[in-house]
């Protein structure tokens, strides 16, 4: 990305730095990476039930309109295992046998990753036979141009991907109040990172002007994600998302919704722990505050909430994340050993206190 120069003595902007880092570490570990760490979608079926609801709601409110297509375009970015897609079609064709719609028939639900041997695995696994005939698999970059068409797509989820994608690191000098740009390298030792700041030039990025106007209001010193990556997407779901009134794009990433959840932090803890690196892999928190700029700046409707909020809403339930599980109130005591164990209290047993994990749902629409 263009921005603040290219290097300042062997550091580089952190956006240029997590793109070269993260090339590697996917074309090393393949399939392999999901030995490093889990996404939550993918060990819970509740959520791509919980988007299938949804979904199956606008489609049955197009069709009273007369607005259903022939072919229900779907896409997901970033596959991981596949699960997260697979969980979603089995719900699809569900709940068509449950209320005598004839959708799944309809869907045409691409998978979209940089690693062609995702793809195939995702292909070749047993759930991806059973629904080879709606699958289509496509090779691609998220953070570059998509190879589709415009307005062709109904439907688009990802799930931990926009933190992967390279994130400027933006910082208001606690000297003279100037934009400064965060340029990193690798460290030694325990020190995983080192830092370096140069005056920040993004005028060229998109969105600019929406980062610029967040960054006004943060107090100096405390290093704040620019999401730009994610934001470029956003132009090109703007593109091929198709411009009718039930299509949308769900995506699920960790984050902060709030800027007054900055200041609240002391600096230090702040500023540290923004990057977080996964055996080899360096993520970025998500900036939803940002992305809500960006969103609306392409007339986009947007709206954030957490994981729990965002199924409590649908299945009428308060859920909370534990580890790989989300539990309601009524099965906390089923697992009242395990949570114990990892130092949740009894009022957390009892329904009483939810600790929440910053994972959140987010949802941009016409």
């Amino acid at each position: 990305m263009a921005g603040s120069g290219n290097s300042i003595s062997g550091f580089i902007p952190f956006d240029i730095f997590q793109k070269q880092v993260n090339e590697e570490y996917y074309s090393r570990k393949g399939r392999a990476l999901y030995s490093d760490f889990y996404t939550l979608v993918q060990k819970c079926e509740k959520i791509a039930v919980a988007n299938s609801m949804e979904f199956h709601y606008r489609l049955v409110s197009a069709k009273s309109k007369g607005a259903l297509p022939k072919e229900i375009h779907v896409h997901e970015y970033g596959i991981g295992n596949g699960q997260f897609a697979f969980n979603f079609l089995n719900s699809m064709k569900y709940l068509d046998e449950i209320e005598k719609t004839d959708f799944y028939s309809r869907i045409i639900y691409t998978l979209g990753d940089t690693s062609q041997k995702l793809l195939d695995q995702a292909k070749n696994s047993k759930f991806g036979k059973a629904h080879s005939a709606h699958l289509h698999f496509q090779l691609l970059d998220a953070g570059a141009a998509l190879p589709f068409k415009s307005n062709s797509v109904h439907y688009i989820k990802t799930n931990e991907m926009y933190d992967d994608l390279p994130s400027k690191i933006l910082v208001r000098s606690e000297t003279n109040g100037k934009l400064m740009e965060v340029f990193v390298k690798l460290g030694k030792g325990k020190t995983p990172l080192e830092k370096n700041y140069s005056e920040a030039k993004i005028s060229s990025l998109p969105f600019a002007r929406e980062a610029a106007s967040l960054m006004s209001q943060i107090p100096e010193g405390y290093e704040v994600p620019i999401n730009f990556g994610a934001a470029k997407n956003f132009q090109e779901i703007n593109r091929i998302l198709s411009r009718d009134n039930f299509s949308l794009m769900q995506f699920y990433d960790y984050g902060f919704l709030d800027l007054s959840e900055i200041s609240a932090t002391p600096k230090p803890f702040w500023n540290e722990f923004l990057a977080r690196e996964y055996g080899g892999q360096y993520t970025m928190d998500v900036n939803f505050p940002f992305l809500s700029l960006a969103a609306k700046s392409l007339g986009f409707k947007f709206s954030a909430e957490s994981i729990s909020d965002y199924l409590a809403r649908v299945f009428g339930q308060k859920f909370v994340q534990v580890d790989e599980l989300l539990l309601s109130s009524s099965q906390l005591p089923k697992f009242s050993k395990k949570l114990l164990s990892k130092g949740f209290t009894q009022d957390f047993l009892k329904g009483q206190i939810f600790e929440e994990e910053p994972y959140f749902h987010a949802t941009v629409s016409r």
